[in-house]
């Protein structure tokens, strides 16, 4: 793996490899539909680079729809995950542990590139984006998938007490897609929204499991915040999930949400090299 000097590191997901797609929950019919949607315009020779795999929860509708799809990650306990979650032939995978921003690729060597959930996460995201266009060829594609999601009244209410007392991290410097999307534009680059109805899809979650996941910092941003300061935070969101639900019983209220996937799709000049 190839770090760039100077720069600080990414968010590596190691420590929660196991559990990630709990936080992420996308369904497999889903997953195949946005694989569809983003090989579209691809032909078999073409190679396709899917950046910051993770565990697959996207990737893995990839490789098998589009065998000639690279994943990478810096997370190695992400990669060991989807190797392990692909099953047969998962020792062939085309995947590499490597920083976004030093791609070990060739100029052009892809036709189109994907990210989702990845650029907010890392410093100098710049950087990672300008990598990303070097090994995209002119003519080529950038994709960034986004979700929306309804409310999570539990989530959000934990959430919005956490940020009221300064309790999260403020010096995250990756970038919002709103702030990609900017940099793209002002650059002279045609960035197309796609919302596919395809893409949606409904996550019913119990509050005590929310409440859990929150308890055991499996969402990034709490992992750095002391204990001390967490578990008053979850008690009070409890104490308040139980007050709006009227049910102390928290395994039996059930939150649903809905999600949307998002597509921006960046064309490549066929100028630019």
């Amino acid at each position: 793996m190839t770090t760039p000097d100077s720069s600080p590191p990414v968010f590596n997901f190691d420590r929660v490899a196991a559990e990630y797609e709990s936080t992420r929950y996308l369904p497999p019919v889903v997953a195949e539909r946005l694989a569809q949607q983003v090989t579209r315009r691809l032909v078999p020779e073409d190679w396709f680079l899917d950046a910051g795999i993770g565990t697959g929860r996207v990737g893995r509708a990839l490789l098998r729809q589009h065998p000639r799809t690279v994943g990478i990650d810096i997370s190695e306990a992400m990669l060991r995950q989807l190797r392990t979650s692909y099953g047969g032939g998962a020792a062939s995978l085309p995947l590499a542990l490597a920083d976004l921003r030093a791609l070990p690729f060739a100029d052009g060597q892809f036709r189109a590139a994907l990210t989702v959930h990845v650029l907010h996460l890392i410093p100098f995201w710049e950087q990672a984006l300008g990598e990303l266009w070097r090994v995209i060829r002119p003519g080529g594609l950038f994709i960034l998938g986004v979700e929306d999601r309804t409310a999570s009244v539990v989530r959000d209410y934990f959430f919005a007490r956490a940020s009221e007392r300064k309790a999260l991290p403020r010096n995250r410097s990756g970038a919002h897609s709103a702030e990609v999307i900017r940099s793209l534009r002002e650059r002279g680059v045609s960035v197309e929204e796609h919302r596919p109805l395809a893409l949606q899809w409904t996550q019913s979650i119990r509050a005590d499991e929310t409440l859990d996941l929150l308890r055991r910092r499996t969402y990034s941003i709490l992992w750095e915040m002391p204990e001390a300061v967490l578990l008053p935070l979850v008690e009070e969101t409890r104490s308040w999930t139980i007050q709006r639900f009227g049910n102390p019983d928290l395994a039996q209220v059930t939150e649903t949400i809905d999600f949307q996937m998002v597509l921006f799709v960046a064309s490549k000049p066929l100028g630019d090299r």
